[in-house]
This record gives structure tokens, C-alpha cells and sequence, in this order.
């Protein structure tokens, strides 16, 4: 299932509450058709960059919220079709990630033994870079900066 993020404007002077209708509205519809939901952020009441003009209306700001989600393609004319007939909406986009979510199956858990093996190879790096730098004469980890490269200043 590909990711998506909706990004949603709602009329400023809606309640909070309306708001939440409205995204559990749209989360409902997404979950009926199988899909996950995985984050759910507001920022609140934002001033828009340029006044968004409608008939009978003019928005200088607006509730941003965003909604990212895991679904069949299928589900988007739905929801689309949803915002687009509810009068405190003012804009929504609706964007695909190019990261698609994998199944949980393919995320394996460490055990004990192999967190401790990552630990101790993390320390053993920390301690040989701390021993190789100090007679180095600033030469940090083998790269040479300026001089000699691609564009670099001589």
C-alpha cells in the first residue's frame, strides 16, 4: 500500500471539534477500506501567504492539519469527493510518498545479544577513532579537504 499525506485547510473560525469530526470523517472512510492510518499532526491557525479568494469570501488564515495514511488507491476519489462538498474546507492536496509502507513482517526485532554486539562495535569505532586522531596532524578520518579536488580553490 503506498503512503499518503493529506494536507487540509479548514476556515479559521470552525471549532476545534468540527475540525476533529471532520478528520475522523476522513479516517473512517480510509480505515473502511482497509487502510492504516500513521500520523495525525495540527498546526493550528497559520496566516496564508496571499489571500485565498473565493465568491463571497476571502481567507487570511486558515487551520492547517495533515493526515498521513496507508491505503488502496481506490479510497482517494472518495475522500476527495467528501472534502470537496464540505463547506469549512477551504483547500486540501492530497500527495503520494515515493516510500511505500512495508509489512511489519519484514522489520525484525534485535534480541539481547545482537543489541549487545551493536553496542560494543559502536564503542570499539568511538575508542579506535579517539587513539587515531591525536598524533594525526588534522587529518580527520583520511579525507583531505581543498587542493587537488573537482572545482576546489588552489
Amino acid at each position: 500500500m503506498p503512503l499518503y499525506d493529506l494536507i487540509l485547510q479548514v476556515k479559521s473560525h470552525v471549532p476545534r471539534h468540527d475540525v476533529f469530526n471532520l478528520l475522523k470523517r476522513t479516517s473512517l472512510k480510509i480505515l473502511d477500506a482497509n487502510g492504516v492510518l500513521v500520523d495525525v499532526k495540527s498546526f493550528g491557525h497559520q496566516t496564508l501567504a496571499y489571500v485565498y479568494k473565493k465568491p463571497n469570501e476571502r481567507h487570511h488564515e486558515v487551520q492547517m492539519s495533515q493526515l498521513t495514511f496507508a491505503s488502496a488507491p481506490k479510497v482517494l476519489p472518495e475522500i476527495s469527493h467528501a472534502l470537496r462538498v464540505d463547506e469549512k474546507v477551504v483547500r486540501w492536496m492530497l500527495l503520494k510518498r515515493k516510500r511505500k509502507m512495508e509489512p511489519l513482517i519484514k522489520y525484525k526485532a534485535w534480541t539481547e545479544e545482537q543489541r549487545a554486539a551493536i553496542e560494543s562495535r559502536e564503542e570499539n569505532n568511538n575508542n579506535n577513532n579517539d587513539a587515531g586522531s591525536e598524533g594525526s596532524g588534522g587529518n580527520r578520518g583520511g579525507r583531505e579537504f581543498g587542493g587537488g579536488g573537482r572545482g576546489g580553490r588552489r
